[in-house]
């Protein structure tokens, strides 16, 4: 699959010292390009309440930058990226899916400069689903995300890791 990429950015901002207007700052950033995707994914049954899974993915992606202000150090830069998950899906009734998943994303940035690095990303997610009707639904997700980040130009490495939590009531319209 190809895919289009695009972005707008615009960020203005006005510092003030005891009343007084100190500075002004109007950042623009616009990001467009291209990428090529192709994945595969399977899932099956794996008794009365349970459904289990893999998805696979890898892409070639392609940035431009056209920019005005502090953004102005952002490069132009490709990214090889390849995705491998799992999940296990527990539905105890007709209204109600539970959902555990792991997975890594690895990213390889190249440019000369600031984006010539490499992410590692595996991470934990978990889902509840509760339906209350064909419509209305309550969702909550969790995750935790260990971030391995390594740059060539200057050398560095940087670890992070992060945890999310996310609660939603969603209604569809159509």
């Amino acid at each position: 699959m190809v895919s289009p990429i695009l972005s707008y950015n615009n960020n203005f901002s006005k510092y003030t010292t005891n009343d007084l207007v100190t500075s002004k700052h109007r950042n623009e950033l616009t990001r467009y390009g291209v990428g090529i995707n192709a994945g595969f994914s399977s899932s099956w049954i794996k008794g009365l309440k349970w459904q289990e899974g893999y998805y696979l993915n890898g892409s070639f992606n392609i940035f431009k930058h056209d920019t005005v202000g502090s953004y102005s150090g952002i490069n132009n830069y490709q990214t090889i990226i390849g995705r491998a998950s799992y999940f296990l899906s527990y539905i105890p009734n007709t209204r109600t899916v539970i959902n555990f998943g792991s997975g890594i994303v690895l990213t390889k940035y190249f440019n000369v400069d600031t984006n010539d690095r490499i992410e590692i990303t595996p991470n934990i997610t978990g889902s509840c689903n509760y339906y209350f009707s064909e419509k209305l639904r309550l969702q909550i997700n969790a995750s935790a995300n260990y971030n391995f980040n390594r740059m060539y130009a200057p050398i560095s490495t940087t670890k992070t890791v992060d945890f999310g939590f996310r609660a939603a009531l969603q209604y569809y319209i159509f």
